[in-house]
């Protein structure tokens, strides 16, 4: 069994949990739904930012959702990049029944970092979509006042032109 669950982008709510797994019934899978990421071993190994083994008779003292299938062996990793922590990785029951050992536990690890450099990195690319869209419009926006500005002046230099006409000969 594999989970994935990372935070995504914040919004002004705070952002949502986005939370995936694999080597479940479809129909379970479906029917579970994690909101938190800071709860049971799962937690502490993303507070900790250090991957553990573990044992758990159900996923609720780990911090999967209710409804998990119950596992015997686990071994999770945080997936992080330099600065931030951005969610775990969780494998359940080696195949084979037995523990995870610390190879395991290394790989997961290794691989957890990889995830996180690779979420780091589409997370700052979104933010520069973002930028961009927002340079984009504060271009446009000063063309058009530009144009304006422009349109200005040559209305006020044509009404100057109109109002500074000398008057008929022989008037002072």
């Amino acid at each position: 069994l594999a989970v994935l669950a990372v935070k995504e982008q914040e919004d002004g709510d705070g952002g949502s949990v986005f939370f995936a797994v694999s080597g479940v019934d479809a129909g379970i899978a479906a029917a579970l739904e994690l909101s938190r990421l800071d709860e049971g071993v799962l937690g502490e190994v993303l507070f900790e930012r250090r991957a553990r083994r573990f044992s758990s008779g159900d996923g609720r003292a780990t911090g999967l959702p209710r409804g998990f299938p119950r596992f015997k062996f686990g071994v999770a990793a945080p997936i992080l990049s330099l600065s931030n922590a951005y969610g775990w990785l969780c494998l359940a029951d080696k195949p084979g029944g037995h523990e995870f050992g610390s190879e395991d536990e290394q790989l997961l690890s290794t691989l957890a970092a990889l995830v996180g450099r690779v979420y780091e990195k589409r997370s700052l690319y979104e933010t520069a979509l973002g930028d961009l869209a927002r340079l984009h419009a504060v271009m446009e926006l000063r063309k058009h006042a530009e144009r304006s500005a422009a349109s200005l002046a040559d209305s006020l230099n044509h009404n100057a032109r109109e109002t500074v006409r000398p008057g008929p000969r022989g008037f002072a």
